[in-house]
């Protein structure tokens, strides 16, 4: 995995600002794996697409993460705060690795096969979705086409698959256990791997935008030139030129 250059978070905030979560997920990704197509990095478990995006954070913006969250009883703000490593125990996974081997659940007197979801799945049945919510119509899509068509459509067969596969690997989709430090409540809340990666994206390319822009008009240097810069050069010349 490589780490994208400052032109390239500009390029992926600009090409994903109006897409979907599913392909911002794969946007991001793109510079990290220059030898892997978009095809096949949308064949990727939705799960290893995470822990990828993940690990680039790591890189992009340190092990540190916080966020504010707001109580549902009191609705104070609360920071959160974590380390990659607390939330992401693994390490980005090989290519030619299996999935997650052949999975299967017993419901109804039959041996229910089923595989992970992928992009692709997501691209087919979520649309713009923004958490990884496995619907009844993306459960059907995961189910080994070998089951009978009676057991494949039936809710309790769907919901079994839906469990087994939030279980099957915990990195498809995260739930955080929070306590407001006012008022004591405690709950769940999910965390969206893409969508905090993409703020965070999107935040550092408007700043370096106005880098550019504050260099050019100072010096007249073209973007390509500016963005090329080391942060710690770009940073001086901005220094300077605020003064």
């Amino acid at each position: 995995m490589e780490t994208p250059s400052a032109s390239d978070l500009v390029r992926v905030w600009e090409l994903g600002r109006d897409r979907p979560s599913w392909f911002r997920g794969l946007l991001i990704l793109a510079p990290a794996f220059p030898e892997r197509s978009f095809n096949q990095l949308a064949q990727m478990t939705v799960g290893q697409r995470n822990i990828c995006l993940w690990r680039l954070r790591e890189r992009l913006f340190g092990a540190d993460l916080t966020a504010v969250v707001h109580c549902p009883a009191c609705g104070r703000p609360s920071e959160f705060a974590a380390r990659i490593d607390e939330i992401c125990p693994h390490q980005v996974p090989a290519w030619d690795a299996p999935a997650l081997g052949d999975l299967r659940v017993a419901v109804e007197g039959e041996s229910i096969g089923f595989r992970p979801p992928t992009s692709e799945d997501l691209a087919a049945v979520e649309g713009a979705a923004g958490m990884v919510t496995l619907s009844p119509a993306l459960a059907e899509r995961l189910i080994d086409p070998a089951a009978t068509v009676d057991a494949a459509q039936s809710p309790r067969v769907i919901e079994a698959v839906i469990e087994a596969t939030y279980a099957s690997d915990p990195q498809i989709a995260m739930l955080l256990d929070l306590e407001c430090v006012e008022c004591g409540e405690t709950w769940s809340a999910p965390l969206d791997c893409v969508g905090f990666l993409w703020t965070e994206i999107g935040n550092l390319a408007q700043r370096l935008l106005d880098e550019v822009h504050m260099l050019a008009s100072a010096y007249g240097w073209p973007e390509a030139h500016i963005l090329a810069m080391s942060a710690v050069r770009r940073g001086f010349y901005v220094e300077r030129t605020a003064r």
